[in-house]
């Protein structure tokens, strides 16, 4: 079935009042939309307050000290390996240039030393050289392997210092925040600038030790971020009270169109477990100074006024109680002005079954 909007509903009810059908006993039948009464599993509920973090909130440090020569603005949109800093890297280039020198020396003096193993051994053979003289350039051949070996590895240690002379974003984000700016000296490990996931978002909000048995990992609980509702699934729960609130902290993961990181909301948070209840959509309610009713269509086409006493509300439905039961059709638009015993035309025939 095609669900109408609230606003489009409303006008082609307002539409339909003025060209409705005669009643069969005369006068007009008024459009309605209905929907079925229907069991449902609720519980309490309390609204607590949350707050939209991002799940990748970092202080990126600079890994090489140094003077700052770039740094990305604040609000810079990154992705995952754009350039975030660089700073000057005149000294690392002279390292680099210097172990690589060191290296060149290493290789000239190991050549030596395998031409004179190879010019002592046949020396030896010949009795003209002692053994003790091989056996030492051979070791000294030995070592000077070991001084280049070591000396090649300064040079990637070298090489490696000056790519984390640049630091680069570990994941897409945002820069929030400048900690150092261009000109500043940049110690090893101190952070340069904040970088937020805007996309990768959760909800964190705190709740009662009392709360806790009625909360569970992959529970979905109702959002209201400034009128505006959604559904949130609980990812994760904190069993480890606040030091200072003596609260509980909840993780709900939303979607990427859901709520901006640092925004506040509230979440329905259940109080006690949920148990089959009767219940109505909201908008099925009729409050008036003798009390609160609904209208019931009987027939087929006429509206009966029904008392009733209203309790738990979840989302969109509200528990009710009285002369109902599962399956009735209830005017949940339209019954704003009915009378009881008045002609309804019922425009949404399948909505009983919604």
């Amino acid at each position: 079935m095609i669900k109408l909007k609230p606003l489009l509903l409303l006008f082609l009810l307002s539409f339909l009042s003025l060209s409705s059908s005669a009643a069969p006993g005369g006068g007009y039948a008024s459009p309605v939309a209905v929907a079925a009464a229907q069991l449902r599993m609720m519980a309490p509920q309390v609204w607590v307050n949350g707050e939209v973090v991002s799940r990748a909130n970092s202080a990126i440090p600079m890994e090489m000290s140094g003077r700052i020569l770039w740094v990305a603005d604040m609000g810079t949109r990154a992705d995952a390996g754009e350039l975030l800093a660089r700073i000057d890297t005149t000294l690392l280039q002279q390292q680099l240039e210097e172990q690589q020198a060191i290296v060149v020396r290493e290789e000239a003096r190991l050549e030596f030393l395998e031409q004179e193993v190879q010019r002592l051994n046949s020396l030896v053979n010949q009795r003209n050289v002692s053994q003790s003289a091989l056996e030492q350039t051979i070791a000294d051949r030995a070592v000077a392997r070991g001084d280049l070996v070591v000396a090649k590895l300064r040079v990637e240690q070298a090489i490696e210092r000056l790519k984390r002379s640049e630091i680069r974003a570990p994941y897409s984000g945002v820069v929030s925040e400048q900690l150092l700016q261009v000109g500043e000296w940049a110690d090893s490990g101190k952070p340069i600038l904040r970088l937020v996931d805007i996309d990768n978002k959760e909800i964190s909000a705190w709740v009662t030790a009392q709360m806790l048995p009625f909360i569970h990992k992959g529970d979905h609980l109702t959002v209201d971020s400034a009128g505006k509702k959604w559904q949130a699934r609980v990812s994760s729960i904190v069993p480890v009270a606040s030091t200072l609130s003596r609260l509980y902290e909840l993780r709900l993961v939303i979607a990427k169109s859901d709520g901006r990181v640092g925004e506040t909301v509230r979440v329905a948070v259940p109080t006690a477990q949920p148990q089959q209840q009767l219940s109505v959509p909201r908008d099925a309610l009729v409050l008036r100074r003798d009390g609160r009713f609904v209208y019931r269509v009987v027939g087929g086409d006429k509206a009966e006024r029904v008392a009733v006493t209203t309790g738990v509300a979840m989302g969109e439905f509200i528990q009710v109680s009285g002369n109902l039961e599962s399956g009735d059709q209830i005017i949940v638009n339209g019954g704003e002005r009915l009378r009881p015993g008045q002609s309804v035309k019922v425009i949404n025939p399948t909505g009983a079954a919604q």
